[in-house]
């Protein structure tokens, strides 16, 4: 890892740090509502953005203040989390020697990492209770798990249960409907996509539709539904070629039930309408590009 990143200029810089590291203020928020669309995403109230911005008057000082409440507070667990690591008390994930992550927040959900010792969570526990106490915002525990790497004994596990009180669970939750961790059976994760594709095209079955009606179905829903986890992950080659041969069964079938004559090759069929073909997705292909060009986006904007 250090060779890696040996001569690389950083592209933060302190100014930006400092900027970054700013707490949340007023104007933050009032900013941030202007900014949002009317009528959509409403919050657990039911109300969407338009209310709060036309109401803004009436309403503008108890939204600040909770607002504030929560965003600072969170920078405030995570400064308690970046002392408690420099002071050795935890020790997150480890990249080389200089490089360390003990946690990652997000809009809704927190991932904490730690190693799997007494000591440290005890400590961890402690920097929990003190921010409970600082801010007024307790930890649910109850929609909070832990997980382990497979190296950790059972009887260790057991005793970190005690300290937490969580559950432990085999492999973590999904984030945004995708998985925050994958391991070496990538198809077991993702086979779930598959069977949405699918379910799709089994309801599709058991109606008659003309080569038109089937080619909405197949451009417009078919093959959008694996569009997002492919932007993000590179699914296994299998895979992909078993949602191409649900998609290809779909197109070829006649009748309710019964599987058709397949005239021609998907790579055909994959080819522009100017070139011949139906203008379909080749999925293992349309899957290298978007991760592609998130690779791009990284490399243009670090």
């Amino acid at each position: 890892m250090e060779k890696a990143l040996e001569g690389m200029v950083p592209k933060v810089s302190a100014e930006m740090n400092d900027h970054l590291r700013k707490p949340f203020t007023k104007e933050d928020i009032t900013e941030a509502l202007s900014q949002m669309c009317p009528t959509k995403a409403p919050g657990p109230d039911g109300l969407p953005a338009g209310f709060y911005q036309k109401h803004w008057r009436s309403v503008s000082k108890g939204v600040i203040n909770t607002c504030l409440h929560v965003l600072n507070g969170a920078e405030a667990l995570s400064n308690l989390l970046r002392q408690a690591e420099k002071k050795n008390h935890i020790q997150g994930l480890k990249f080389g020697k200089h490089i360390s992550v003990s946690h990652l927040f997000f809009a809704d959900d927190s991932l904490i990492f730690s190693r799997a010792s007494i000591k440290d969570c005890h400590h961890l526990k402690d920097i929990f209770e003190r921010y409970a106490k600082a801010s007024g915002q307790i930890f649910n525990f109850e929609k909070s798990c832990m997980f382990f790497s497979g190296k950790i004994h059972e009887n260790q596990i057991s005793a970190i249960k005690r300290i937490f009180q969580l559950n432990v669970v085999t492999k973590h939750e999904k984030y945004l409907g995708l998985p925050s961790m994958i391991g070496r059976k990538k198809k077991a994760f993702f086979n779930e996509i598959k069977l949405k594709v699918q379910s799709k095209i089994s309801s599709w079955k058991q109606k008659l539709f003309l080569s038109g009606g089937k080619e909405v179905l197949i451009k417009a829903v078919a093959q959008a539904v694996p569009a997002y986890a492919m932007s993000v992950f590179k699914i296994p080659m299998g895979l992909c070629n078993e949602i191409q041969q649900s998609i290809a069964g779909f197109w070829w079938s006649k009748r309710k039930e019964k599987r058709g004559i397949f005239w021609t090759k998907w790579e055909s069929m994959s080819q522009s309408k100017t070139r011949g073909g139906m203008g379909f997705r080749d999925i293992s292909s349309f899957n290298q590009a978007l991760v592609a060009k998130q690779s791009w986006r990284l490399i243009q904007n670090p």
